[in-house]
């Protein structure tokens, strides 16, 4: 026995058709502000390493990290001088570790976490001074990262001893 295609039977037609559609522009919203969650967080990490170079390219400071480094113990250096290099690196860790967690959250795409990730590793190489310099400051600083960075940091230090 065959229905005739009712009044009925064309409403639910229409609300199966709505809800399709709602879910297709939700779909696109999705899309379109993950992009645009993507594209923030990769002007942001441009934005604070240059905003951290211009800091950090001064005479002053690059005058105090190398007398730093000319302690074999950084700890010895005079007291003006280590705080200024702690400082600068604790930077350096804050700019990682902000990177780090975009990482983690999936908004900083895999070829910039590659290149943050090199930067790590040769900030932290204990072949050149300021490698030295930074494994000092990381062992006084880890504590003030969070618990997946500092572990991760942690691992980059073992892996490269």
């Amino acid at each position: 026995m065959e229905r005739e295609f009712g009044r009925k039977d064309l409403i639910e037609l229409l609300g199966v058709i709505g809800v399709m559609a709602s879910l297709i522009f939700v779909g696109i919203q999705i899309r379109q502000n993950s992009e645009a969650t993507r594209a923030a967080a990769v002007q942001q990490l441009c934005q604070s390493w240059v905003d951290w170079n211009i800091a950090t390219a001064t005479r002053e400071i690059q005058g105090t990290l190398l007398k730093v480094q000319e302690f074999e113990d950084p700890s010895k250096a005079p007291l003006v001088e280590r705080n200024i290099v702690e400082s600068y690196l604790r930077s350096m860790f804050s700019n990682w570790s902000g990177s780090h967690y975009q990482y983690l959250m999936g908004v900083l795409d895999q070829p910039l976490w590659d290149g943050v990730l090199r930067d790590i590793h040769g900030s932290f190489d204990p072949s050149h001074s300021f490698g030295r310099l930074a494994r000092w400051a990381w062992k006084r600083n880890r504590n003030l990262y969070a618990v997946t960075f500092s572990e991760f940091i942690d691992t980059t230090l073992v892996e490269k001893p």
